[in-house]
């Protein structure tokens, strides 16, 4: 099946009527099966581990769906694609980090990092940066 006719059938299921349950059986650890129950039992975070198992794996699924969806539209339009400095400054942004205004010291963090890490994170990128900061590198 087709990537987006996939997507769109998950989304579909989502919203789908909700009433209608199905038994199944799944092994988990039990020492995850002691944490829900405490969870619902004695904080009372949910009806029961049921519940919480079902709404936990229905925001597993939106997520994942969201994270698929946004790799499509990459797919399709890889231009649209951040770059890792435009994604550290966001997260710098979003954090209220202390490098959040610092573009240029980001940038060049991020163009230094891809030189010497496969895959940094924007988070690895920002201690680049401070590293950068820290020791007074020009730029």
């Amino acid at each position: 099946m087709q990537k987006t006719v996939v997507l769109d059938r998950i989304a579909q299921l989502l919203r789908a009527d909700q009433s209608q349950t199905v038994n199944t059986s799944m092994r988990i650890p039990v020492a995850l099966r002691d944490a829900a129950s405490i969870a619902t039992d004695e904080l009372k975070m949910a009806q029961s581990t049921t519940v919480l198992t079902v709404e936990a794996l229905r925001q597993q699924l939106r997520s994942l769906l969201m994270r698929a969806s946004l790799d499509e539209h990459y797919d399709n339009h890889p231009e649209s694609r951040p770059t890792l400095a435009e994604l550290a400054q966001a997260e710098a942004d979003l954090s209220n980090h202390h490098l959040k205004n610092q573009d240029e010291l980001i940038a060049r963090a991020s163009h230094d990092i891809l030189q010497v890490m496969q895959h940094p994170t924007p988070t690895d990128v920002l201690i680049w940066a401070e590293s950068l900061r820290f020791y007074q590198v020009q730029l």
